[in-house]
């Protein structure tokens, strides 16, 4: 069931193709022109969907979560690969991990039907 985190997540990921647009230099912003601070602009970014997307996962035994863990220490090595080493193919890297993150994400959540209220 899709919900207000998935909306927010949304907005963070729109946050996160525009930091990535401008860093390839699509759209003027002169802030994040330089490899490390998108990396860390999109480090923060997907931080944040990370704990607004969290629902409590108590397992890692189901291959979507497993697979989402996964990803997420991609991210990890990914983000102090552009920081650390200034590497300039870490923000196209990132980014899209964060938008492959949230598209089965989203997808989940619309698929997964609503559980019962609690009496």
């Amino acid at each position: 069931m899709i919900s207000w985190r998935d909306g927010i997540a949304t907005l963070l990921v729109a946050a996160a193709v525009v930091i990535f647009g401008a860093f390839i230099g699509a759209w003027s912003i002169p802030a994040v022109t330089d490899a490390p601070v998108a990396v860390l602009a999109l480090g923060a970014i997907g931080i944040a969907n990370c704990a607004i997307g969290s629902r409590g996962i108590t397992s890692l035994k189901d291959g979507y979560t497993g697979f989402l863990s996964l990803l997420g220490v991609a991210a990890i090595v990914i983000f102090l690969a552009g920081v650390v080493a200034a590497w300039t193919l870490a923000p196209g890297l990132l980014a899209a991990d964060i938008v492959l993150m949230w598209v089965l994400a989203t997808a989940r959540h619309a698929l997964t039907p609503a559980r019962p209220a609690l009496r």
